[in-house]
């Protein structure tokens, strides 16, 4: 009789810690999703600032370039090499590459910045375009998003399309469950240094943290029409 019990808490306890793994799991995925998505928005945003203000200047090029170099240097010490020069060049770049906000609302979803810092280095406009759709749809990973990139499996494609022939499969690696966490992207745009030390607990910590903070400010504001946080949650549609 004591066996039998034994053996049914064993299987309740079991049951239960997958249940609850599970909940951690899915909890997580969720915090490090809409993590990504803020950062990615915030990124377009800030890049959208930028070719605005450049668009002020006389000489366009070198005034941007200037724009750009200051920038850097002064919001560097604060948040860090998130937004070194070479990342506000990309921050630029992107806007620039998809000065439409609702294409990247709608596939920011199930992309990373990494996903997005691959495709603007596409010089075809419809390659880019193409490439965000299939990777957000088939949800690529970034591995092999940049191995069908590399191959020009968009122009091989549309190569077979024109001739009639059978179209060939793109390279799909295995995605990686944990590529959120092992990404640095996120981490860095919650504070942490690429040089710091700081365990999973942590970055699952700061990102409650944030979390909170965001939506905390926004119920206690009010979200005011005045406010620049109103603004950008109404226009990235993540209220």
């Amino acid at each position: 009789m004591e066996k039998n019990k034994l053996q049914h808490h064993n299987i309740i306890t079991d049951t239960l810690f997958d249940d609850i793994q599970k909940i951690i799991e899915q909890g997580r995925k969720q915090a490090y999703t809409t993590a990504n998505q803020i950062a990615v928005l915030t990124y377009w945003h800030i890049g959208r600032r930028i070719v605005e203000e450049e668009q002020h200047g006389e000489a366009r090029a070198q005034y941007g370039t200037r724009l750009i170099k200051t920038l850097a240097e002064q919001l560097m010490p604060k948040y860090g090499n998130t937004f070194s020069k070479r990342n506000l060049d990309y921050f630029r770049q992107f806007y620039l590459c998809f000065n439409d906000l609702e294409i990247v609302n709608t596939r920011v979803h199930n992309l990373t910045w990494s996903h997005f810092r691959s495709i603007i280095q596409v010089a075809d406009p419809k390659a880019r375009e193409w490439y965000v759709k299939e990777a957000s749809e088939q949800m690529w990973s970034v591995r092999t998003l940049n191995r069908n990139i590399g191959t020009q499996y968009y122009g091989r494609r549309m190569a077979c399309v024109r001739e009639g022939l059978a179209l060939p499969s793109p390279d799909i690696e295995a995605n990686d469950p944990l590529e959120y966490i092992k990404s640095p992207v996120v981490a860095e745009f919650l504070g942490f240094r690429k040089d710091s030390k700081y365990d999973e607990s942590q970055l699952e910590q700061a990102l409650i943290d944030h979390l909170q903070q965001f939506i905390m400010e926004m119920l206690c504001k009010g979200l005011h029409k005045s406010s620049y946080a109103n603004k950008f949650i109404m226009q990235s549609d993540l209220n």
